[in-house]
Order: C-alpha cells, then sequence, then structure tokens
C-alpha cells in the first residue's frame, strides 16, 4: 500500500509540474535548460510514481499466485491424509464430500498428485474412477525396512 501511495504522490506531483511547466515563462531559456527542466521536473517523478506503482501491482499478483498455491498445498495435504484413512484409495466424490470442496478443484490436485507420480488412475468394472496412492499402501510395511547398503 506505501508504494501505491508513495507511487500516486510522485504522478501527482510531476502532474503539478507540468502545470507549472507549462505556464512558466521559459522563452528566453535555451532548448538545453527546456529539456532538462522538464525531464527532472516531470520525467523523472512520473518514471519513478509508474515504477513504484507498477512494482505494487506485480507484488499483489505475486501474493494472489502465493495465496493460491498455498491452498493447493493444503488441500494436497488434506487428500493425502485421506487416502491413508482410506487404505490408499479414493474417489473423487469422497474427496469432495469430506473436504468441501468444489469438483474442478479436487479434479486439478488429483491431476497434479498423478502429475508428480504420487498418485495413479484405476477403474472400476461400472467405471467409477479410484485414485491409488501406492507410496501410502505400502506404509505399513516401513517397519521392515533396512538400509540402502543391507538389502
Amino acid at each position: 500500500m506505501n508504494k501505491l501511495l508513495g507511487g500516486i504522490g510522485l504522478l501527482s506531483l510531476s502532474g503539478f509540474m507540468l502545470l507549472g511547466f507549462f505556464r512558466a515563462d521559459l522563452s528566453n531559456q535555451s532548448t538545453v535548460v527546456k529539456g532538462m527542466t522538464f525531464g527532472l521536473g516531470i520525467g523523472l517523478p512520473m518514471a519513478a510514481g509508474l515504477g513504484l506503482v507498477g512494482s505494487h501491482r506485480r507484488d499483489r499478483k505475486l501474493l494472489a499466485t502465493h495465496i493460491v498455491n498455498s491452498r493447493l498445498l493444503v488441500l494436497r495435504s488434506e487428500i493425502l491424509k485421506l487416502a491413508q484413512q482410506n487404505q490408499g484409495k479414493l474417489t473423487e466424490i469422497e474427496i469432495i464430500s469430506e473436504l468441501g470442496i468444489e469438483p474442478a478443484v479436487a479434479n486439478e490436485v488429483l491431476t497434479n498428485l498423478c502429475n508428480q507420480d504420487l498418485a495413479e488412475i484405476e477403474m472400476t468394472q461400472s467405471g467409477l474412477l479410484v485414485y491409488v496412492f501406492p507410496d501410502i499402501q505400502q506404509l505399513p510395511t516401513k517397519h521392515s525396512s533396512r538400509g540402502l547398503l543391507d538389502a
């Protein structure tokens, strides 16, 4: 918010300087002096103001992206916990009803899990899609693990 206010302030200053530039009597000044006056008095605050406003907008977009990514990570974690409670197998409708999320969001997270090889898709004889989490199904065998060199 400070960037936005600072940017608006600099743009306002630039506007007032522009009014002053047009009202000033610079007829007896050289073109170089007029150009430097315009550049320093109007161009510099305008460029800085536009930069601050643009930076504020980029920060807001980045924050919105971060919030969405955080939400998806939390949903992913909740789905994995739910899969653990269901012996590593879930349907999309179980996820939707248990977590109270939209079908499109559930589908997006499940697709992401499949793309990361954390889940696989199976189909029942009746055509129901079942998401299988092989690593979760292997969790009961973790107590019999050995070192990599001992295997």
